[in-house]
């Protein structure tokens, strides 16, 4: 499905593939930049995952430069869910990007128009478990909470089924045609 005006491919957050040189204030400030240089000044963002952490981020610090999220599966409360419980000897990134994990929102306020898909198989070992987004979302107003019953954190098979009638969960071009804001 094409998404004419919508960023849906950002820089990868780990610096030529090599995750320990992710950082994330360089990838934010990237973003920022993907978006300067846009002819709309605003557009859309979609993010999956850590990503949809990213693209939160960037819409609570600059929501000039945003019209919509849509937030897949989005990775929050990273911090206690990875590193707060374990000593620095136990981390799996380094030291600069757990401090910056933990000096940023766990869960950023939403500004924007946000729409949140995520699964009710989901769990922390991979974005988030489901409790956490439902907390969340009582927190901040987003424009939708869409829980996926029976679907894990790769969003498959709603991601992959074809728009045909009668299927248990809602159609992802839908979803995603409502959340963008598209015809």
């Amino acid at each position: 499905m094409a998404l004419p005006g919508c960023v849906i491919h950002a820089p990868c957050y780990h610096p030529a593939g090599i995750v320990r040189e992710t950082s994330i204030r360089e990838t934010l400030r990237s973003l920022v930049g993907l978006l300067d240089r846009s002819p709309s000044r605003a557009m859309s963002v979609v993010g999956y995952s850590f990503g949809g952490l990213l693209c939160a981020l960037l819409a609570a610090e600059h929501p000039q430069l945003v019209t919509n999220v849509l937030l897949l599966a989005p990775a929050i409360d990273n911090y206690e869910r990875n590193y707060a419980s374990l000593p620095p000897s136990a981390w799996q990134m380094p030291s600069s990007f757990v401090m910056e994990m933990k000096e940023l929102p766990a869960r950023p306020r939403i500004t924007r128009p946000t729409t949140l898909v995520h699964g009710t198989l989901d769990d922390d070992s991979g974005g988030s478990a489901p409790w956490r987004v439902q907390a969340w979302a009582k927190e901040e107003r987003f424009a939708s909470l869409v829980l996926l019953e029976g679907v894990y954190h790769d969003l498959e098979p709603w991601l992959t089924l074809p728009p045909a009638g009668g299927a248990a969960l809602p159609p992802s071009h839908a979803v995603i045609r409502t959340a963008l804001r598209l015809p």
